[in-house]
């Protein structure tokens, strides 16, 4: 390294970060080259782009599809360019974005069929299904907005940035790339690599499209211009016709999921911010969903998040959390613990621990509840074991104090202990060894520890 550069911080001492961090410049560098090629060149730059971010998947994390757009940053690019920069106006900027479509389109079908010519079928077994997927998902979120948004500058003014920000026009056109880049989308709502793992969260993303095209059309430009009554309109009809393929494939979506669709229908501006409001207006998720007996529940400790008062909402939501778990039997319960998403915000933050310790006091035998918690994390386990230490105080408290080297255990141990004070004295001995070993850890089971 040259004298007088600074390392950037990309995990000291770990190999595989510094050369993910490598790869990633790599990629970025041969996209900024790409950009100064023609969209009509052969082969298209767009292609290799996007053959140049599906090599490089399986080397990036799961998490952070920015570093994914920063490969792909030329799409962005070409399907945002300043409209008055372009001879034939936004004209020329719709079939543009049109070209860069259909160049996605035919990539997806091709590599969903075979592998860039030369790659050795080894290394191209590697990257499955899924890195298509979210390469795909990266490469279209350009296309799934109307806003126009871009920067420029100019060697004589170096120091100054220019922002440009425009709606596409009010044509048939407009709508028509909308329905053609989200009809792209609809096919992977149906694929079984996005049921479970790491493809959930890419499910997660795409049932939550229709929330995301209407803020769009609530949200002003970066001037404060309101967006226009045309714009709104044509982003609430791609939400309403992506709801529909969503409610198609109800009942196969996992509840997780499905509770992400549910929330995507709520808001924002005028739209409705109940699901009873939505089903009424004719939403058709929103049908579903209060059809859906096991979403109802899960709504329970985990409830929507919509207009009702803070306080309000806690103290409904807390009663209504305590009722369940008193009523529903263990195995069920831990479904629904195990359904619930790791980090809860909102009124969950009261409502989940509510319904865990309800189900841990009616629980008759707890050690089905223990192999549960023992074998991996689980939403609302301190919550649980107090209940459960409750109900089973003689079987609870010797399997905990077995357990508290797992630093894990040892946090959850200490949320028990704040609902039995009088078993703190004892279980902090026990449990502080662990905790100093990996502060870490309990910081992200318990967020409100903090030990000195």
């Amino acid at each position: 390294m040259a004298a007088g550069t600074v390392a950037p911080a990309v995990g000291e001492g770990d190999p595989a970060a510094h050369y993910r961090y490598g790869l990633q410049r790599l990629g970025e560098r041969f996209a900024e080259l790409a950009q100064r090629v023609s969209l009509d060149t052969v082969p298209s730059p767009v292609r290799v782009m996007l053959d140049v971010a599906w090599l490089m998947e399986p080397a990036l994390p799961a998490e952070g599809s920015n570093r994914r757009d920063g490969i792909l940053q030329g799409i962005q690019r070409w399907c945002s360019a300043p409209a008055h920069t372009l001879p034939g106006g936004f004209d020329a900027l719709l079939e543009q974005r049109g070209t860069v479509l259909r160049i996605i389109a035919q990539w997806v079908r091709d590599r969903g069929a075979y592998p860039p010519h030369g790659l050795d079928p080894e290394d191209a077994a590697v990257r499955g299904p899924l890195s298509l997927i979210r390469v795909l998902l990266a490469a279209m979120q350009p296309l799934l907005h109307l806003t126009v948004e871009s920067t420029s500058g100019s060697p004589e003014s170096a120091s100054t940035i220019t922002l440009h920000a425009a709606i596409l026009p009010d044509q048939p056109q407009t709508l028509e790339l909308l329905r053609e880049a989200l009809a792209l989308l609809v096919p992977l709502l149906d694929e079984p690599v996005l049921r479970s793992g790491e493809g959930l969260t890419v499910l997660h993303t795409l049932v939550s499209l229709p929330g995301s095209l209407r803020r769009e059309g609530a949200r002003p430009l970066l001037s404060g211009t309101v967006m226009p009554a045309y714009a709104e309109a044509i982003l609430d009809t791609a939400a309403t016709e992506f709801t529909a393929q969503i409610a198609a494939r109800w009942d196969s979506l996992p509840l997780p999921v499905r509770r992400s669709a549910a929330q995507a229908v709520l808001g924002p501006g005028s739209r409705p911010t109940t699901l009873s409001a939505a089903a009424a207006a004719g939403d058709e998720v929103a049908v579903g969903a209060l059809a859906d007996t096991a979403l109802t529940r899960l709504a329970v400790l985990q409830p929507l998040h919509d207009q009702t008062p803070w306080r309000e909402a806690q103290k409904a939501q807390h009663l209504a959390a305590q009722q369940l778990g008193g009523e529903v039997d263990l195995i069920e319960a831990l479904e629904l613990l195990d359904e619930t998403a790791p980090n809860v915000t909102g009124v969950a933050v009261s409502a989940l621990p509510a319904f865990a310790q309800a189900v841990g006091v009616s629980t008759d035998d707890p050690r089905t509840a223990l192999e549960r918690i023992a074998r991996a994390p689980l939403a609302g386990e301190g919550a649980l074991l107090a209940g459960l230490a409750q109900r089973h105080p003689d079987v609870v408290w010797p399997w905990l104090e077995e357990r508290v080297s797992d630093p894990r255990l040892a946090a959850a141990a200490l949320t028990c202990a704040d609902e039995h004070p009088n078993r703190e004295l004892r279980l902090l001995p026990c449990s502080w060894n662990p905790l100093q070993r990996d502060r870490r850890q309990v910081m992200r089971w318990r967020p409100d520890w903090r030990g000195s």
